[in-house]
């Protein structure tokens, strides 16, 4: 039964997470936005996520720690557009 579903619309990661797997990304959940709480831009595993998050969330944002803006958006070119200093 789905009449008590709630859903999140943000996420955050922590800093201790060092690697994002195959099935380390919310399947079509409502989610608008991630926090990447980790200095360095996590490994993907050779997996292509960051299509897979353009893909699936048109407005999803992703924050990052300010420090690390830059090095997220060389590492995930893809998606840089969608990369945020966190607030």
């Amino acid at each position: 039964e789905w009449d008590n579903v709630y859903y999140v619309d943000t996420i955050s990661l922590p800093a201790s997470l060092t690697q994002f797997g195959s099935y380390g990304y919310i399947h079509r959940w409502p989610i608008t936005s991630i926090k990447f709480l980790s200095e360095t831009p996590l490994d993907t595993g050779g997996i292509a996520i960051t299509d897979k998050i353009d893909a699936m969330y048109d407005e999803l944002v992703i924050y990052v720690p300010e420090n690390s803006v830059e090095a997220y958006k060389t590492a995930w070119p893809e998606i840089s557009d969608r990369i945020q200093p966190i607030k």
